[in-house]
């Protein structure tokens, strides 16, 4: 899941959905994930003392077995996502994320349309930083070459 609904209230909707979903549930996005905290009812914990120079920190919610910040995280899993997973090394959630689509035979986005002030920033465009309007279908299509079954459900 990334990206919590344009209209508010469907974010228990949304949320219900990941939560009720068989396999893994992944969340990326602090605005996400304190969607699916409240929503839960449980806290988002920030990683203490990360390892990684360049990837952002993982958080930590109840029952979701990967938490992670979103737009860097997403652009820079995606980047990684056709590497040796031989070579991912580090230890962050970003080699986390890459390794659990790797070994995935399904992947179910479930995409929140809320515009994101954060990503929609032009220094983001600088560095290169996709927003997740961009970026999901191109996840998309590099996992379905990769031979995944990929669904998207946009809220």
């Amino acid at each position: 899941m990334t990206g919590p609904p344009k209209d508010p209230t469907r974010d228990r909707e949304l949320v219900d959905s990941l939560m009720n979903s068989q396999g893994l549930k992944i969340v990326c996005g602090g605005s996400t994930s304190e969607m699916v905290a409240r929503e839960t009812g449980v806290e988002v914990e920030i990683e203490q003392n990360p390892t990684s120079l360049i990837a952002p920190p993982r958080y930590a919610i109840e029952q979701i077995d990967l938490v992670t910040e979103g737009a860097v995280t997403l652009n820079q899993a995606y980047n990684l996502l056709s590497e040796d997973v031989d070579r991912l090394k580090e230890d962050s959630g970003v080699t986390e994320l890459c390794l659990l689509l790797n070994v995935a035979d399904r992947v179910n986005f479930l995409v929140g349309d809320a515009s994101n002030q954060g990503s929609d920033d032009i220094a983001f465009r600088q560095r290169g930083v996709l927003t997740r309007r961009v970026l999901i279908p191109l996840f998309v299509e590099k996992l379905r070459q990769m031979g995944k079954l990929v669904t998207v459900k946009n809220v």
